[in-house]
């Protein structure tokens, strides 16, 4: 499933938590946070902790897996290597002082 909205996570958290039986109170207490934490991420939050919300997903037994929709990662081949005589003398050809 594709998540592009807190609302979406939210949704995704509530109904987790609803198939393993657990009220919003006994999984804050689980992850160290409030009941009204969770309510708030159930529906939306967009500024929730990502660590907290990972722990929650831990929880919840929620895979989060990203894949980028663009290439992010140059070949090998494809990256520059760093000119080190040019970055030790400096753009005049001299040592830097």
């Amino acid at each position: 499933m594709q998540v592009r909205t807190p609302i979406d996570i939210g949704n995704i958290v509530r109904e987790a938590r609803r198939l393993s039986g657990l009220s919003q109170a006994k999984l804050a207490k689980q992850i160290g946070s409030t009941q009204s934490w969770i309510s708030e991420v159930e529906n939306g939050k967009e500024t929730a902790e990502l660590g907290l919300v990972l722990k929650l997903l831990s929880v919840l037994q929620i895979t989060l897996e990203l894949s980028p929709t663009y290439e992010v990662f140059a070949a090998p081949e494809e990256v520059e290597k760093p000119n080190l005589d040019r970055i030790i003398r400096g753009p005049g050809g001299d040592f830097e002082r």
